[in-house]
């Protein structure tokens, strides 16, 4: 045995685990499996730098000073309270890929719809959605109003509207319950949901809650061990690209 091999043998106390569901092969959703995804993330260069609250130009760096700034200190400058959320909502939408200002008006009317909330009502959607009914959510999802509609379709930016919720809350709360309020939607997630769980759901923004009650019941049925964001992270890196040979 070489070198190469020695170290691929050793790797193989480091795989995920697996069990089977009747013909289905499917990754454990346990805190150990979590653990290693998280670990992998911290040293993958496509992850890095958007999780690095030092990281100048990262979404978590601009949230990290929207927290130190407005939650902390209190701060009641206009400017850079705009200035935040408009670098938050670009850099979440360049690190996730959501294309939000494919109709050139995206970015632009999404900052202008929190701008119309105050910094206590933005506040209280993120920390308590269940108040309002995930409100924050269906204001981001409203069809954008292009410009030049004969040559710009108009978007709902669903996707983004739940990347930008999730990771305000999780630099905004964390250590704090309120870090798991927001699961992240998209085409990953929907995929494992009908293939991998064999479970429904329409992708339509007005069943948000339906969409959180249904990860929060794959979790349950599998143990009840992780959080909505590690059921994200394992799904994501697992089966991101791999839909094909599941039936």
């Amino acid at each position: 045995m070489n070198k190469i091999a020695e170290e691929h043998c050793l790797s193989s106390k480091y795989d995920l685990s697996f069990k089977n569901i009747g013909d289905r092969k499917i990754v454990q959703l346990n805190k150990e499996n979590v653990a290693k995804i998280e670990a992998m993330l911290r040293y993958n260069s496509s992850y890095r730098n958007s999780f690095n609250q030092m990281s100048l130009g990262s979404s978590a760096y601009y949230i990290k000073q929207f927290k130190e700034e407005f939650i902390i200190n209190k701060s009641n400058n206009h400017e850079r309270y705009k200035f935040l959320l408009s670098n938050i909502i670009n850099t979440i939408d360049k690190e996730n890929s959501t294309h939000i200002n494919s109709d050139l008006i995206g970015r632009e009317e999404l900052l202008n719809r929190l701008m119309s909330l105050s910094f206590e009502t933005l506040y209280d959607y993120l920390k308590y959605p269940v108040k309002s009914s995930y409100k924050i959510i269906k204001i981001l999802s409203e069809p954008t109003h292009p410009k030049d509609i004969m040559k710009y379709k108009s978007r709902k930016n669903f996707s983004f509207a739940t990347k930008f919720c999730h990771y305000m809350c999780f630099y905004l709360f964390e250590n704090e319950e309120e870090q798991d309020n927001f699961p992240i939607f998209d085409n990953v997630l929907n995929k494992a949901i009908r293939k991998i769980f064999h479970k429904k759901f329409n992708g339509d923004y007005l069943s948000y809650v339906t969409y959180i009650e249904i990860i929060d019941e794959i979790i349950r049925e599998n143990g009840d061990e992780i959080s909505r964001n590690g059921f994200d992270h394992l799904i994501r890196y697992v089966y991101k690209g791999k839909f094909y040979d599941i039936k």
